[in-house]
């Protein structure tokens, strides 16, 4: 951050070490929304090994139809 940012942005922002403080109100929160959020992936990550388990036998037909 301190590569993006100037000294002048980053004395507005609040010098809070909530990383290391597990008791700290966003420390909780962030580790809240990581677990929503890998919930989130793995039940996509389901849906998607559904979807192509599903359409292979589409696949297959399409595969084996002769145009003309």
């Amino acid at each position: 951050m301190k590569q993006e940012l100037d000294k002048e942005h980053i004395s507005l922002l609040p010098n809070i070490n909530w990383t290391n403080d597990p008791t700290h109100p966003i420390f909780i929160k962030f580790q809240d929304n990581l677990v929503f959020i890998l919930g989130m992936q793995i039940r996509q990550k389901q849906h998607f090994s559904n979807l192509k388990q599903e359409i292979q036998e589409p696949l297959e037909l399409l595969k084996n139809k002769k145009c003309n």
